[in-house]
């Protein structure tokens, strides 16, 4: 019970971040950060048009992002899909060398200098 509570208000707080149209209701809509149309009670489902995730950022947690909410935002789950699959794809490609912490750039795949 304590979990679920966590993590419903984990998922207010994300989404109180979230810029809102006063054309709709702002208790259940609200745009991420890429623009897309996200429904609060949509949350966790992927087979909906306006479903959307809690997404580590602007720190990848497979990068060392921590659950800290200064590292979370709601995202539409097409967004979180895409950005997990592109880390994914640029995280194979690197030697376990090159996978440590203190990268940058674009999710972290290439040193800050």
């Amino acid at each position: 019970m304590a979990n679920m509570l966590l993590d419903y208000s984990r998922r207010v707080e994300a989404w109180s971040k979230l810029q809102h149209t006063f054309a709709l209701d702002l208790k259940e809509w609200r745009y991420d950060a890429h623009g897309r149309l996200i429904r609060f009670s949509d949350y966790g489902r992927r087979d909906s048009e306006f479903g959307w995730e809690l997404d580590h950022y602007p720190i990848p947690k497979s990068l060392g992002g921590t659950d800290d909410m200064s590292n979370i935002r709601a995202l539409h789950w097409r967004g979180n899909a895409t950005h997990g699959g592109l880390l994914g794809l640029g995280l194979a490609s690197l030697s376990k060398q090159e996978k440590q912490p203190g990268l940058g750039g674009l999710f972290g795949l290439y040193s800050k200098s």
